[in-house]
């Protein structure tokens, strides 16, 4: 108890706020490794599970990739990273690690909202004289957005937690108050670290969700709401009238 009041205290001093190893200063850092990292999983991630999707080819290859980012420990791979002429103590190592381990939940999630949408469903829009773009991206697309911001979502959230491994190959984030708050022996600063990261981990999570509702068509929030409100059938356990 005495500790989370030691972290209270350590959040309310405004000293330990501003600087280059400030609260907020690391806070910036943080989301700015975490947003680069998206962006260049994005990138990759995003054509890949359309256009695999799209064909309704690579299931097993996806599940691979989704496999093997469970597989590698992420502070390994930092490391590794880290020590290589290539890439070094930069901040392009943290991005290209981070980015990584970004690329799996978007991948699937993009393939599988693909390949969810019914083929009578593609089938009529053909039928409509739809041309291969048009069905994707007026089509597909819009069916398949539910499961894809899902997937985006994950690898916010996945991406924004691993960050703070970072701070462990010479990158600034948030991590860097646990980092130095254990080798100082000080549990109320890594405590307080802890805090700040649920904290923004939460009010992603919230503004995520809402961005999540908001880019889902009308007609599939109606159908979800309905299949949520539908009566279910009454029990019949043993002991329940036939």
């Amino acid at each position: 108890m005495k500790t989370f009041q030691d972290a209270l205290k350590y959040l309310d001093d405004r000293a330990n706020w501003r600087g280059d190893n400030g609260i907020f200063h690391l806070m910036l850092l943080h989301l700015k490794v975490t947003g680069l990292a998206l962006l260049v999983g994005m990138l990759i991630a995003l054509p890949l599970g359309l256009w695999l999707g799209h064909l309704r080819r690579g299931g097993p290859a996806v599940t691979v990739v989704a496999n093997l980012s469970r597989a590698v420990p992420t502070l390994g791979l930092l490391i590794v990273l880290a020590t290589t002429s290539t890439f070094g103590v930069a901040l392009k190592t943290a991005v290209v690690a981070l980015a990584l381990f970004a690329i799996p939940p978007m991948l699937t999630n993009t393939w599988a909202g693909m390949i969810s949408v019914e083929p009578s469903t593609v089938e009529a829009a053909r039928g409509l004289g739809m041309g291969t773009r048009q069905m994707l991206w007026r089509v597909e697309v819009p069916l398949a957005i539910p499961l894809i911001a899902a997937g985006i979502r994950s690898a916010v959230l996945q991406t924004f937690a691993t960050a703070t491994l970072a701070s462990y190959v010479g990158n600034p984030t948030l991590g860097t108050l646990i980092q130095v708050g254990q080798a100082q022996q000080r549990q109320d600063e890594v405590l307080a670290g802890a805090i700040v990261l649920a904290v923004l981990a939460i009010a992603l999570d919230l503004v995520l969700g809402r961005i999540q509702a908001a880019v889902t068509p009308a007609p599939l929030q109606l159908q979800r709401a309905r299949v949520w409100r539908r009566p279910r059938g009454p029990a019949t356990g043993i002991g329940s009238p036939g």
